[in-house]
């Protein structure tokens, strides 16, 4: 559970300190919260995939219920080529992003909502709930739009 509690915290302090660094250093960040996300989740794939139980439950609300996270071996699978394309993708986007220096909130938006895709991404592979699922499909979606609107 440690490590859920871990891999929560990593988008939300990554999504709180990108936009107040200095613009040289805002890839650099998103770069190590991803890289910190996906070493997390690869290391619970990894042992998905050797056959190991891996669930995890929260409380839900009374709408909700119980939000199970469950990890099976599919599941693994998906998160482990979602981890390999977005550390791929981010060192590319880094370079890439170098040609809109002049526009620093748009640099912001851009790693914030690659973040909150990433973790979305992961989020969706995992959640048994009905529910906690449409809620991450959702943030996903509004995760892409600014990423991909800037």
């Amino acid at each position: 559970m440690d490590l859920v509690i871990f891999f929560i915290l990593t988008v939300i302090i990554g999504g709180i300190i990108i936009p107040f660094t200095p613009l040289n250093w805002k890839g650099f960040i998103a770069l190590m919260a991803v890289a910190i996300i996906s070493c997390i989740s690869s290391y619970l794939s990894i042992k998905a995939l050797q056959g190991e139980n891996v669930e995890y439950y929260f409380p839900g609300s009374l709408v909700s219920g119980v939000i199970p996270l469950r990890l099976d071996a599919l599941s693994a699978w998906f998160i482990l080529i979602i981890n390999f394309s977005f550390i791929t993708g981010l060192m590319y986007g880094i370079q890439y992003m170098k040609t809109y220096i002049n526009q620093k909130s748009n640099i912001s938006i851009h790693f914030v909502s690659y973040l909150i895709v990433h973790a979305a991404l992961i989020s969706i592979c995992v959640l048994q709930n009905g529910v906690a699922f449409l809620i991450a499909w959702e943030i996903m979606a509004l995760g892409s739009f600014f990423f991909g609107n800037i």
